[in-house]
């Protein structure tokens, strides 16, 4: 009897941090997933930003609102889903400067030829900061 307790325990050691490993625990948001990326003076009415978000991935903050009582805040990734060059803003929409790829200031596409959207980061603004979290899934 006892060897097979030995045996079973000695199972669940080798095999618990492979469960732990294939079965991560799910992480929550915390404040700590957000970072921020600029205050809103920096960032007004039809403007953009470029910034590192979480991870240090790049990212483009843009006000879309038009008047800065109507600020609205996107974030989203300077990387172009084509060829992953570098995003710019351009007023009215956001081009690849490398194969002409367009995107409009949700990150959807345009033309050109990136495959899918930019991909979108949740946005919050508190007090007079911008801060960004993770990416929208979706």
């Amino acid at each position: 009897m006892l060897n097979y307790f030995a045996v079973a325990l000695s199972a669940l050691v080798v095999a618990w941090p492979l469960l732990r490993f294939v079965f991560p625990p799910k992480k929550s948001s915390t404040a700590s997933d957000w970072v921020q990326v600029a205050s809103t003076s920096e960032v007004p009415p039809l403007t953009a930003k470029s910034s590192l978000g979480t991870k240090d991935q790049p990212i483009l903050v843009i006000n879309v609102g038009t008047t800065p009582e109507e600020n609205k805040y996107v974030a989203l990734s300077k990387v172009c889903t084509h060829l992953a060059c570098l995003v710019d803003y351009k007023k009215s929409d956001i081009e690849c400067p490398c194969h002409g790829g367009k995107f409009d200031l949700d990150g959807g596409v345009i033309s050109g030829p990136p495959p899918r959207p930019l991909q979108k980061y949740l946005v919050q603004v508190r007090q007079d900061k911008i801060f960004v979290g993770g990416p929208v899934s979706g």
